[in-house]
């Protein structure tokens, strides 16, 4: 039955109509007055809601469903929609379970029976039926390397030894069935692999896995609980390797393994708390195998060492012993103590200052020897210059010296034109003066006679002057040929 109380009368400026979970609040204009409305017609009820009522009405809506009894203790279970009348009656609504496809809800009967029911599907928890009802989701195994480990309880067998030890108190059950000879008695086991979705029987319960956390040996109380099982898995763990010379180095390694054997890894609790104590072991052992300065020197070489499966004899072992296989190892990053970073950084520092010494007397060296360079340069600069200089006033004397030859040579053959010329024209003045003589003597005129006499020096003038021969015959050094005899 629908019940509306008035809860207080407030003035109140502006009124509105609000809705809230449990109740309407009306704020009316002119009374202005706030009512509640508790329970139906707004909200689902569900387990919480128990009434007990001498004589009263319900509506059960659509969606709901209540459990009632009557005065005698008899139940009755009530799904709406549907409206009732109630006399000396309890009523108790029903909590409502929702699984969808995913999801599974497991029913435990009041009467010891255990229900999985696949979804989706609703079902109503009835406390005269239930003991308890629960939603879960499916074990879903997206790939072919995902499983689960499922028991599977054998309840026909245990039947059968309950039967017999209540037929007779002389009887023991295990002299009957004892567990070595009838391993069925035992839960047995099988496994299941993706891709799927696994929901489990209500004989079948998943077994859990609890091991230790795979990031740090430091926290290896912590453990980490989980059902889907990978049969590729990766394993981080932070180490601190000791040196032989008291140093020491942290290095994070992924460890890649894969599960060989299921049966063999499901009988050991915590198997990554065995490859600890095994990989633990290795690194004391490899530490104790170099030094820090081969750590300094050698650092690739000490990581891919690391980096090998060989190098974890003891983590092999433990992880064969659980059935699993390590496929390989990876260094993610090594990181080295204070005191070693501190003695690193001191030989840096040192190393840095000789380093810095010797290249600034390297720099003054190559400095001087390029002063020396170019004093060198500059002095064979200079005797190629004094050398271009030589051969430049040599070349201009056998040039002036040629040109002067040129010139005597031009002048010689010049002299030489004029001299030919002159003894041409001596020549031609001789051969008159020969002809003329000749006429002379031709007409039997005596010479001597003639020559001496004015009229014939004259005459003979114009011949006989002509002629640089007579001029240098004896006797006519002082003959005048000229004007001046007049």
């Amino acid at each position: 039955m629908t019940s509306f109380h008035i809860k207080s009368f407030q003035r109140i400026n502006n009124p509105v109509k609000t809705i809230n979970h449990n109740h309407i609040t009306v704020l009316c204009p002119k009374k202005q007055y706030e009512i509640s409305n508790l329970i139906m017609g707004i909200t689902f009820r569900s387990g919480d809601y128990v009434k007990h009522t001498f004589f009263s009405g319900r509506t059960i809506k659509d969606g709901e469903a209540a459990a009632i009894w009557n005065a005698k203790g008899v139940h009755a279970q009530i799904i709406g929609p549907r409206r009732v009348w109630l006399v000396r009656s309890t009523i108790r609504f029903l909590t409502r379970h929702k699984a969808e496809c995913h999801q599974y809800i497991k029913i435990s009967h009041r009467d010891g029976r255990v229900e999985h029911v696949n979804g989706p599907v609703t079902i109503y928890e009835n406390p005269a039926f239930h003991d308890m009802v629960s939603v879960h989701d499916g074990y879903r195994l997206c790939s072919p390397s995902e499983c689960v480990v499922v028991f599977t309880n054998a309840p026909t067998i245990r039947s059968a030894i309950e039967t017999a030890a209540s037929i007779s108190d002389k009887v023991e059950v295990a002299s009957l069935f004892p567990m070595k000879k009838h391993p069925e008695l035992a839960d047995s086991n099988r496994i299941i692999r993706g891709p799927m979705l696994f929901i489990p029987s209500p004989s079948e319960h998943i077994h859990t896995f609890s091991w230790s956390d795979s990031t740090s040996i430091a926290d290896s109380n912590f453990n980490e609980d989980f059902q889907i099982l990978s049969t590729s898995r990766t394993l981080a763990l932070d180490l601190k390797i000791p040196t032989v010379d008291g140093y020491s180095f942290n290095v994070s390694v992924n460890i890649y393994y894969k599960l060989s054997s299921i049966d063999t890894l499901i009988l050991h609790r915590d198997p990554i708390k065995h490859m600890r104590n095994g990989i633990l072991a290795d690194s004391q052992t490899f530490g104790d195998s170099f030094s820090s300065k081969r750590l300094q020197t050698k650092m690739d070489e000490v990581i891919a060492k690391l980096g090998k499966v060989e190098t974890y004899p003891q983590l092999s072992a433990a992880a064969a012993q659980c059935g699993i296989e390590i496929s390989s190892l990876q260094v993610t990053t090594l990181q080295l103590c204070g005191a070693l970073k501190s003695q690193i950084d001191q030989e840096q520092k040192l190393s840095a200052e000789v380093q810095t010494e010797f290249s600034r007397k390297t720099q003054i060296r190559q400095i001087r020897e390029l002063e020396l360079e170019d004093r060198r340069r500059s002095v064979e600069e200079e005797a190629e210059l004094k050398r271009i200089h030589a051969k430049m006033d040599d070349e201009l004397d056998q040039e002036s010296h040629k040109m002067k030859q040129d010139a005597l040579r031009r002048r010689l053959e010049l002299e030489k034109g004029e001299v030919e010329a002159r003894a041409v024209m001596a020549s031609i003045k001789e051969e008159k003066v020969l002809t003329f003589l000749e006429k002379m003597k031709e007409m039997d005129v005596d010479m001597t006679k003639f020559m001496t006499t004015y009229g014939g020096m004259a005459v003979a003038k114009d011949a006989v002057g002509k002629s640089d021969i007579l001029k240098m015959c004896p006797g006519n050094e002082n003959l005048n040929f000229t004007n001046t005899t007049k």
